[in-house]
């Protein structure tokens, strides 16, 4: 035990290392700095140059890193110039509510996800399974700050059973202190039983059919005993590793909710301290939130060793007899191959995600396209004397707080989705590509690209977003900078992974005996067999780009206003969405649309692309 802790100890250095040198970097070049934060807008060059060189921001970056990080290894974390205590004491007054926000949140996720993944695993092909994973992936496809907004208006505003925003303390009582916390707590436990839901599910269906449970129920055990003492201890490990990284992401995945609810947390205190360059307590909750992450998510590395089956040389038989003519051939290869379409339009047309997935997001691209065009209104046209008007009288969608069409901008908003999803998702993947495939073949560059991936990793993706365009400006081309920085490293090690496994086969071994080009061998043997998991991944983060642009538009880091992005959208509705719902409702209604038309078209590819499914379900 001790080994594997101090194990785990080391391998975490290099990761704090490189998310300090990421950070610290992204800190250092947004523009500005704490001096003129302190200072205001009406200070002069001359002042702003002053108290920089009085802070010491004057300094080369090496040297400012440096000091930093020999203060850090001594236990002291700077100063907040703002707070003006403390990052250390700063970061234990804000990290409470947080806490109890995030182990409130986990018990909802838990209550909600242990049951449903469960009984979808038990009553597997039945109605029960198909409403469970549907809900499952309706959760996922719900940007959590949406539902939030959800929850306020219909628990908050019309059954005012909550309050919809604010925060009481423990010591305010624990009853005052929960109903608080409840609908941000409700919230986010709701996106996260979505993803535990899938992994109970997942995790329970691989043990219900090993051998050992068929003999348990054949010596005539009880169904329940058999569930929950066999199965569900045996995939317990997976699905504790699932509820260990979904409790690190709630405590680094509060910002939007706790800036959505007014709750002083670290969310809140990240934040702020963006908005006003306090450099010192950036760095410092970062490598708090990414201390706490690793700390939770327990990863187990599992050694595998893929043995590749010898060919079989058939014996060379000569003679006429033995060959086939060219027609033969011909007429052979041709029989393979309408057999071949036949299968896939077979297997294609047994796998409704697939099918449903691929018409939603169609759907939205035409939609997205040709209703701007033929459309003559200016998105941002502003009328005020049609302000706030409901659905009909010749908006579809109704108005905004400003009079502008809700269904126009809707679909100059899709243009925005679709085009920084899009864009991240092609992105990522090429560059994730390269560094995963060049990192599976050479060892050296593994050790280096790998860690260097683990630590943007550990850094969470919203704050890690939201810095780097803080640093660089708010503009579409650097969100999807931003975002391709955050959904690299993940492409990254997923092919690395897949390449892993292919670099061992034997035909890639023939290439390297026959003298094969390294290019040759990683460009022409190993892509392919990385494209299929590639394909889906890419789906995915198609999705996850598109409420990521969201979240970010939501909190003014995103999308400029008033260009019209579902994000943007969603940000206007936020003070008037009591008196007109429909502001909320339509944008993000088009948010769920297309994430869930994504995930279901991910989810199609990973069935459709997979050897062993034929016609749907898996063979036996």
């Amino acid at each position: 035990m001790f080994r594997y802790i101090l194990k785990r100890i080391l391998s975490l250095i290099p990761v704090l290392f490189v998310v300090s040198c990421v950070i610290f970097l992204v800190v250092y070049m947004i523009p500005g700095g704490p001096a003129t934060a302190l200072l205001g807008l009406e200070a002069t060059p001359d002042q702003i140059n002053e108290l920089n060189a009085k802070l010491g921001f004057d300094r080369p970056f090496l040297v400012q890193y440096a000091d930093w990080f020999s203060n850090v290894l001594h236990g002291d974390w700077g100063e907040s110039y703002f707070l003006h205590q403390t990052v250390t004491s700063a970061i234990a007054e804000y990290f409470l509510p947080t806490l109890s926000l995030a182990v409130f949140a986990q018990v909802i996720a838990l209550a909600l996800a242990i049951p449903l993944g469960i009984l979808a695993a038990y009553h597997r092909g039945t109605t029960l399974d198909l409403t469970c994973v549907t809900v499952s992936l309706l959760g996922s496809a719900l940007p959590g700050f949406l539902l939030s907004m959800f929850l306020m208006l219909f628990f908050g505003v019309y059954l005012q059973w909550f309050p919809v925003a604010g925060y009481a303390g423990i010591a305010d009582g624990l009853g005052e202190h929960l109903r608080y916390l409840f609908l941000p707590a409700l919230s986010l436990g709701i996106v996260q039983a979505a993803y535990l839901t899938r992994m109970t599910r997942s995790s329970l269906l691989e043990m219900l059919y090993k051998n050992y449970i068929q003999t348990a129920r054949a010596k005539g055990l009880k169904e329940k005993k058999v569930v929950m003492k066999y199965a569900l201890k045996n995939g317990a490990p997976v699905i504790l590793t699932a509820i260990g990284q979904s409790f690190g992401s709630l405590i680094t995945g509060t910002i939007v909710t706790e800036t959505l609810f007014n709750i002083p947390g670290l969310g809140m205190l990240t934040l702020t301290s963006i908005n006003r360059r306090d450099v010192f307590v950036i760095q410092g909750v970062v490598l708090f939130c990414n201390t706490s992450v690793r700390a939770c998510q327990s990863r187990c590395r599992y050694f595998v060793r893929f043995y590749g089956s010898k060919a079989q040389a058939g014996e060379e038989v000569e003679g006429e007899d033995m060959l086939m003519r060219r027609k033969e051939i011909s007429a052979a290869s041709e029989a393979i191959i309408r057999e071949q379409r036949t299968l896939k339009k077979e297997k294609f047309l047994a796998n409704p995600a697939l099918i449903i997935g691929a018409a939603g997001l169609v759907l939205i691209v035409l939609l997205a396209i040709f209703v701007p065009i033929f459309h003559s209104t200016d998105p941002n046209a502003m009328e005020v004397t049609k302000r706030l008007q409901a659905p009909g009288n010749g908006h579809l969608f109704g108005t905004d707080e400003f009079g502008r069409d809700l269904f126009v901008r809707m679909m100059y908003g899709a243009r925005v989705s679709l085009w920084v999803g899009g864009c991240v998702a092609v992105f990522s993947c090429v560059l994730g590509t390269i560094i995963g495939i060049y990192a599976s073949y050479f060892k050296v560059l593994d050790q280096v690209l790998m860690r260097i991936c683990d630590g943007l990793i550990a850094i969470p993706g919203i704050l890690l977003a939201i810095a780097l365009i803080a640093a660089l400006g708010t503009s579409s081309w650097n969100v999807i900078l931003a975002l391709t920085i955050v959904y690299t490293p993940s492409v990254a090690r997923t092919v690395r992974a897949s390449a892993l496994v292919i670099r061992e086969q034997t035909y890639v071994e023939a290439a390297k005996v026959q003298g094969f080009s390294n290019f040759r061998i990683l460009w022409r043997m190993i892509l392919p067999g990385v494209i299929s998991p590639l394909t889906v991944q890419a789906s995915f983060i198609f999705a996850q780009a598109i409420i990521s642009e969201a979240s970010l538009s939501f909190l003014g880091a995103g999308i400029p206003a008033p260009a019209a992005s579902w994000g943007n959208m969603l940000e206007s509705s936020k003070m008037v969405f009591s008196r007109a719902p429909w502001t909320m409702i339509c944008p993000g209604a088009a948010v769920i649309l297309c994430v869930l038309s994504l995930n279901l078209l991910g989810d199609g590819l990973r069935d459709y692309l997979d050897p062993k499914v034929k016609g749907g379900k898996k063979k036996a």
